[in-house]
């Protein structure tokens, strides 16, 4: 008899208070659909916040979510910026320290890409397993950049500044490869089908990939020269696009960004004084203030970004002989301001069915 699983996912969700649209109102309605869809779990593809240290009512809403579901999540590039919004010193401290031990509300039941498989004590190793309905999701860390000076792999320290002259950046690194061509191989050996979890994209067409993604496609393929079809799905974020595609016999899916449509270094102000969000108040411990009506060009990054009108998730589900559905949603331009003439940001996450050999 088939088998299937049915996640919730998200990605880039950016929660800083004060930068930019979003609010814990918008991971509240992704929980909600969530829970009124039965997802197992919900899956948050990094990003998740800028400032970890700074925002306790955005990580305990998701990790001690209502609805009572497994939440987990991977390192985005903005996870490193914590650091320097909050009470640590990011010239002695690493970010990793106040980041992994948020990831997922389910730390024990999840193998970490330890020598035990348990949690590091400073939270320096981020990529991890774990099984749910037969299935195995392999949660990546594309966070290490590679130090020639010292011939290794580091983990990046802040976003802001980068490490200097680290190249590549924005990838797995040598032992975190060797980590998940183990992890995919024993799933092969087993007849475990795999969904593996990327921030930055193995999809080097996309664009927005990570430094060595070369490689990890390369493991995908020796992993189902094993078993076909053991790597069912590879899943990242960090575009802030919406793309599907079948390669080698693998289902690539790019998930869209949940409120922050378009970015732009060199934006312009697009938003009028009147054009107002919902700004839910905070204070540092996490507690609510209340709610107020704000002009959005109060952001500071309010000329740099183009919202989306409502959070954008969607709910997947894969069955074990190869087949991807994903249930995905679609929203308006925030106040009907779209983005300048040929940028191809779009207001949704599109749904559609895939299907691979197994």
């Amino acid at each position: 008899m088939s088998k299937s699983v049915k996640f919730a996912l998200f990605a880039d969700l950016h929660y800083i208070k004060g930068y930019y649209t979003c609010t814990p109102k918008h991971l509240e309605m992704i929980l909600d659909r969530a829970g009124r869809e039965d997802a197992e779990f919900v899956m948050q593809l990094g990003d998740f916040s800028n400032d970890y240290i700074g925002s306790p009512e955005m990580v305990n809403l998701y990790l001690n979510n209502p609805q009572g579901l497994p939440a987990y999540g991977i390192y985005g590039n903005h996870e490193l910026e914590c650091m320097h919004h909050g009470k640590a010193d990011p010239n002695t401290e690493h970010s990793m320290l106040y980041v992994t031990p948020y990831l997922t509300n389910r730390p024990d039941e999840v193998v970490w890409g330890t020598p035990d498989g348990k949690p590091e004590p400073n939270g320096e190793i981020a990529y991890y397993w774990f099984e749910r309905s037969g299935f195995r999701f392999v949660c990546t860390d594309c966070g290490y950049s590679y130090n020639a000076d010292k011939a290794e792999w580091e983990h990046n320290f802040n976003l802001y500044p980068r490490t200097e002259g680290n190249r590549p950046t924005e990838c797995l690194g040598a032992e975190q490869r060797r980590w998940m061509e183990e992890v995919l191989t024993d799933a092969a050996n087993k007849n475990i089908p795999c969904i593996v979890f990327s921030h930055p994209t193995f999809f080097k067409e996309w664009g927005g990939n990570a430094g060595d993604a070369d490689e990890a496609c390369a493991i995908f393929n020796r992993v189902n020269e094993i078993r076909p079809g053991t790597v069912i799905a590879v899943i990242n974020g960090h575009k802030h696009s919406d793309h599907a595609a079948i390669r080698d016999n693998i289902v690539f899916l790019d998930i869209n960004v949940v409120n922050n449509g378009l970015w732009m270094a060199d934006g312009f102000p697009h938003y009028s004084d009147d054009q107002m969000f919902e700004y839910l108040d905070y204070d540092r411990e996490g507690n609510y203030l209340g709610t107020k009506m704000v002009p959005i060009n109060t952001l500071p990054n309010a000329p740099r970004t183009w919202f989306f009108d409502d959070p954008l998730s969607c709910i997947i589900t894969v069955t074990d002989d190869g087949v991807v559905t994903v249930d995905g949603s679609e929203t308006n331009w925030l106040h009907g301001v779209e983005p300048p003439a040929g940028y191809t940001k779009v207001p949704r996450i599109t749904s559609g069915s895939y299907a691979i050999k197994r």
